[in-house]
């Protein structure tokens, strides 16, 4: 748990900069671009990122085998194994590419021919730099993770925005900005990883990439359904109500999204890495004790959060979002606690995972994304945005019950239940400052927003530390 801590407040500056940037961007982009073209541009980046799922297969194989080779000696064997599969995927969506732009060519409007260009480049560099940071994670420079990582989310946001300042409103100098970041970066990235990995060193054995491709193609499926759990309502919704209405629903739900991933993201990367180490030179109830832990810290930090932007889901929109985005403030409760519930199924994952289990993952997060797409399609037609929202959080909570039923199969923990319990009563006497100063205090709204979360948080520390639940989690 020491090193969860410290693992965890080292992650910090590479998802809270990002973070800050994305939400950031998100105001500023909502005034540069009005929803229709938003939505566009939308539309593209999760198309962008269904390609980054494919093409990053191999990369919780590193997380999850490193450690088991470091034991057997076999370290560089793997590496090179990784850097085959990295080239292979490399080469794989290239064909697929120049194959898609042949027979799509008629029907691509000229407009955006050259942005398929761009998105295509964006997902050659993120794959490297994606495969290239998980070495960092599993060798645990978490320093340098965190710098290339705030690089990342940093400057590809305002490279992009400086970029359609200066030169024009359009969504392809966003994606210019984003490969200049990259091209930037990357090269500093394999210096500091060359005693480690080198991409050009590849060789191909057998044994070692069938459980690279056992473990990482089944989380291929668990991602692509899990885009579709998150992402597809975007299509649809542009099928159904048009793209203005995913300019509205994306804006305000990437608010409340890229808040609660901020601080689930640092719990994946500090946890990951660690219980497979556990796994692997400790033993099976260690293994226990670290994931109960970690559950209860979760709770403590991230249920507060959910209800924070529930309450504050109205203001913040009006404050932060361009004119004609506002109305979809309602969207923020839904995402925050659909989010909260991703989060905590993915303490899960472990459960599947040391038993290669991977097959089990996917079939149930393919479940619940059908689940969704049903839900959209009935849904959406009528309610719009605000149905999308609404079946996106009952599909997490349909995942989250499944992940808990069918991983006490392979392996059981604590799930820790007065924890959870006694967060959910402070968070309920924390929500009490934040209404007061959100909506009952006349003074500027800047202000307003800050004493709201300042005394919630104050007040939400009090309650915890008089509950001492923090000492029941770490007993």
């Amino acid at each position: 748990m020491k090193e969860f801590i410290f693992d965890f407040v080292k992650y910090i500056p590479s998802k809270l900069l990002p973070g800050l940037v994305g939400i950031i961007a998100i105001p500023v982009i909502t005034r540069l671009f009005s929803p229709n073209d938003y939505g566009v541009y939308s539309i593209i980046i999760t198309t962008i990122n269904i390609m980054l799922i494919v093409g990053n297969w191999q990369l919780m194989s590193i997380v999850r085998y490193y450690p088991h080779y470091e034991v057997e000696k076999k370290v560089n064997k793997f590496n090179e194994n990784i850097m085959f599969s990295l080239w292979f995927t490399i080469i794989s969506i290239s064909f697929l590419f120049m194959s898609m732009i042949i027979l799509l060519n008629q029907i691509i409007s000229e407009q955006y021919q050259f942005t398929v260009w761009l998105a295509f480049f964006v997902v050659i560099l993120t794959i490297v730099f994606n495969t290239l940071q998980t070495y960092f994670r599993v060798v645990r420079k978490v320093n340098y993770y965190s710098y290339f990582e705030s690089w990342k989310g940093v400057t590809t946001l305002t490279f992009g925005i400086l970029f359609v300042l200066l030169i024009s409103e359009n969504i392809n100098n966003m994606l210019i900005g984003y490969i200049i970041s990259l091209l930037i970066i990357l090269p500093f990235m394999y210096f500091k990883l060359k005693g480690t990995v080198k991409l050009w060193k590849i060789s191909f054995s057998k044994d070692i990439f069938k459980k690279i491709s056992d473990y990482g193609v089944p989380l291929v499926i668990v991602n692509l359904s899990a885009w579709i759990l998150n992402l597809s309502d975007r299509y649809i919704l542009s099928i159904y109500r048009g793209v203005e209405e995913v300019g509205i629903y994306t804006a305000n739900y990437d608010i409340a999204d890229k808040v609660m991933m901020l601080i689930v993201g640092i719990f994946i990367m500090a946890s990951g890495p660690i219980v497979n180490r556990i796994w692997e030179h400790e033993n099976e109830e260690k293994a226990k004790e670290f994931l109960e832990k970690v559950a209860g810290y979760y709770i403590i930090v991230c249920l507060p959060a959910v209800i924070g932007l529930s309450i504050l889901s109205k203001v913040i929109a009006e404050t932060f979002l361009g004119a004609g985005y506002s109305q979809g403030y309602i969207i923020i409760p839904f995402a925050a606690l659909g989010a909260f519930l991703l989060g905590l199924q993915q303490r899960y994952h472990a459960s599947f995972q040391f038993f290669g289990k991977n097959y089990m993952i996917a079939k149930l997060v393919g479940f619940s994304g059908g689940v969704n797409i049903i839900l959209n399609i009935l849904l959406i037609p009528t309610y719009g945005y605000l149905a999308a929202g609404v079946t996106t959080l009952i599909s997490y909570l349909v995942l989250l019950i499944l992940i808990i039923f069918f991983s006490r199969e392979f392996f059981k923990w604590k799930f820790p239940t007065s924890e959870f319990i006694q967060s959910a009563c402070s968070s309920l006497v924390m929500s009490v400052p934040v209404l007061y100063f959100a909506y009952y205090v006349e003074i500027p709204v800047f202000f307003r927003i800050s004493l709201s979360v300042i005394f919630g948080i104050v007040t939400y520390i009090l309650v915890i530390l008089i509950l001492r639940i923090l000492e029941k989690v770490n007993r």
